[in-house]
């Protein structure tokens, strides 16, 4: 649970700076919208790198990397450390956020829209100020979660530790399958509220701008990231450790040595043997996870074709199983038919 207050008890130049804010996440939305007409296909799609990359399983093993990579960036550990319950619920607020990231990129045009503007309205609310004393002065630094260097950070995490996970578990990817990813990130980034002329115009200097970001020093593992980070790894041992070591194993080199984990080689190289193995011999409807398999199956319905039994499977669990992953979100309720 967030620990905001409501809007109209702020004063009145937050209130118009959120107002503004939203307002102009809305013209994102809009200038999306007359580019991407296919509602049910929404913003990405079968044919798209961003489909083709995250039904890929193996990518979760990345998650603990992303999201340590996250909160070693101050301002983003101390804009989670105010605003929400970490102590309690820090799987929870990540579990949460990816879902809301699974429903922009596999959703139809509305649940993408209402996903993006749920985050962004939230993330509005996300201010605070960064405080830093040097020997001749204290300099205090207002921020917001949306500011746009900080939406890029969250973003780049995604979209680096994807690209990195894909090709160590699944196979490499080919130059224009990178700039492909690349290309639609420019798509999440717009619906994250990142304008475009705020986000890198390409590939290289995607990289450029995140590579100066992990050897700089702006990562700085400061007491709120400390505590968050102590919160993420209360579990038992056996499986903080796994989670130590693919953190670790996956970190870019610079910063390996910010959380104090040591290596796995050994047990990092099985689990990238195991998933590899795994992704050449499972077959692909046993591999795709229920998100790809509700998407297709609504794509099918608007094409007016019939679900595969795969893609039913998943509707049918989707609508009778409360707790199942996704539950109807990816699945406009005007096709809650029966599949069978």
């Amino acid at each position: 649970m967030c620990k905001f207050s409501n809007i109209k008890s702020l004063d009145t130049e937050t209130q118009q700076a959120i107002s503004a804010d939203r307002a102009m996440h809305e013209i994102l939305l809009a200038k999306l919208a007359t580019q991407h007409t296919d509602s049910s296909k929404g913003y990405f799609g079968p044919e798209s790198m961003t489909w083709k990359l995250y039904r890929e399983p193996t990518i979760v093993l990345g998650s603990m990397r992303a999201l340590l990579l996250q909160i070693a960036h101050p301002y983003i550990a101390k804009g989670v450390h105010m605003f929400s319950n970490f102590e309690k619920d820090t799987i929870g607020r990540a579990h949460r956020t990816f879902l809301s990231m699974v429903r922009i990129w596999f959703g139809d045009i509305q649940t993408a829209n209402n996903s993006a503007r749920r985050l962004h309205n939230i993330h509005s609310m996300i201010r605070g100020q960064m405080v830093w004393e040097t020997e001749d002065e204290t300099i205090v630094n207002p921020f917001c979660a949306n500011d746009p260097d900080l939406l890029y950070w969250v973003l780049a995490t995604l979209v680096d530790t994807t690209l990195v996970l894909f090709e160590k578990t699944v196979r490499p990817l080919s130059s224009e399958e990178r700039k492909q990813f690349f290309e639609e990130s420019k798509i999440t980034a717009q619906l994250m509220g990142i304008p475009l002329n705020e986000y890198p115009e390409n590939l290289a200097a995607f990289y450029k701008r995140y590579n100066k970001v992990i050897i700089d020093g702006t990562l700085q593992l400061q007491n709120e990231g400390q505590e968050i980070t102590k919160a993420l790894f209360k579990v038992p041992y056996p499986i903080r450790r796994i989670n130590e070591i693919l953190a670790e194993g996956f970190f870019p080199d610079p910063v390996k040595n910010t959380f104090g984990f040591k290596p796995g080689k050994l047990f990092l190289k099985s689990v990238i043997i195991i998933a590899k193995t795994t992704t050449r011999l499972m077959p692909n409807d046993l591999r795709y996870p229920p998100h790809y398999h509700q998407a297709n199956y609504r794509l099918a319905l608007s094409d007016r074709r019939k679900p595969r039994v795969i893609e039913r499977i998943h509707y049918w669990m989707s609508t009778h199983i409360n707790w199942y992953f996704i539950s109807n979100k990816l699945i406009p309720r005007k096709a809650s038919v029966c599949p069978f």
